[in-house]
């Protein structure tokens, strides 16, 4: 080749041939997947184009399929599993909006400023309260030892 690249040139019959080589790979590709697919073969098809370029197909061979359908199997569980928990949050979801109207209550994003600045003293005198059953307890148990 003495450092010289070679150039195809582009004329419409050199587009129209790689056309039909693509046709015709492709249709030869789609029945070897078949015909691995229907017998549970591994099929490899090794196509040379005259102008010396390889085309390779691959058939899946029957442990991927058989790994393909185990995931396949393992999505199915997932899938299922994913939609027993939507349904559990519709159902909690229903019960925490009946708990707040029983005990009428609001979630903190639907109430008003001044509902919670209240919320928020009526949280610190809880807090206060435990405070001292803390220390009452923690009292009477210094009293025993």
């Amino acid at each position: 080749m003495d450092g010289k690249m070679n150039e195809k040139k582009f004329t419409e019959s050199s587009i129209s041939e790689d056309a039909i080589l693509s046709k015709c790979l492709n249709g030869i590709f789609k029945e070897s997947n078949k015909l691995a697919r229907l017998y549970n073969a591994r099929v490899d098809v090794l196509i040379v184009s005259p102008a010396g370029k390889p085309y390779l197909f691959k058939s899946p061979s029957s442990l991927k399929l058989v790994r393909i359908l185990k995931l396949q199997k393992t999505l199915n569980s997932v899938m299922k599993e994913l939609e027993y928990e939507k349904e559990r949050a519709k159902v909690l979801k229903k019960r925490h909006q009946e708990f707040l109207q029983n005990y009428e209550m609001k979630e903190i994003k639907n109430m008003k400023i001044d509902e919670v600045i209240t919320f928020i003293d009526k949280l610190k005198a809880v807090q206060e309260i435990v405070k001292r059953k803390k220390i009452d307890i923690e009292d009477l148990s210094s009293q025993k030892e």
